[in-house]
């Protein structure tokens, strides 16, 4: 009998052992899941975190894109009420203009509207180009390069002034 309940004990002894091995290795187990899940919805939290920085970048574009549209749409004759941005454009390409050809006179208002209207048209391609992703790139090619056919095309430049 004493050897029964020795058998008995030990019996009792090792399953508690298998026991613990189990659940000691479903515990590791479902720790290393833990782990996985945790670094998944980490991974998942950067990249929405990375997608509502885009999403605003975008959404502040598309506000200025409106912005643009709208002032150029309501400015059909010359006017301040240009976005600072647009003015500066046209500022800049007036400078240029006046800088190529030498003008020292004063632009008539026949002129002023034909280069705002162009200036315009410049400028919505400008914020279209703009509003797309990837933004398109423009092609340039500065005073001297040699010419290139594959890339390039003959643009003979007349200037003509007219003293008004």
């Amino acid at each position: 009998m004493l050897r029964h309940s020795l058998n008995t004990t030990v019996s009792m002894e090792e399953q508690w052992k298998i026991a613990v091995a189990e659940l000691s290795n479903k515990l590791i187990k479902a720790t290393k899941k833990r782990d996985e899940a945790i670094l998944e919805a980490s991974k998942l939290k950067y990249s929405m975190a990375e997608l509502e920085k885009k999403l605003n970048k975008r959404e502040i574009y598309c506000h200025i894109l409106k912005s643009g549209l709208e002032v150029c749409s309501n400015t059909s004759k010359f006017s301040v009420s240009f976005s600072e941005d647009f003015s500066k454009f046209c500022d800049r390409k007036m400078s240029e203009i006046v800088a190529m050809l030498g003008w020292t006179r004063a632009w008539s208002e026949p002129l002023l509207h034909a280069f705002f209207g162009a200036s315009k048209s410049v400028w919505l391609v400008h914020l279209l180009a703009n509003s797309v992703h990837p933004n398109i790139s423009i092609f340039r090619v500065d005073k001297g390069v040699r010419f290139d056919s594959v890339y390039m095309e003959v643009v003979v430049l007349v200037v003509v002034v007219r003293w008004l």
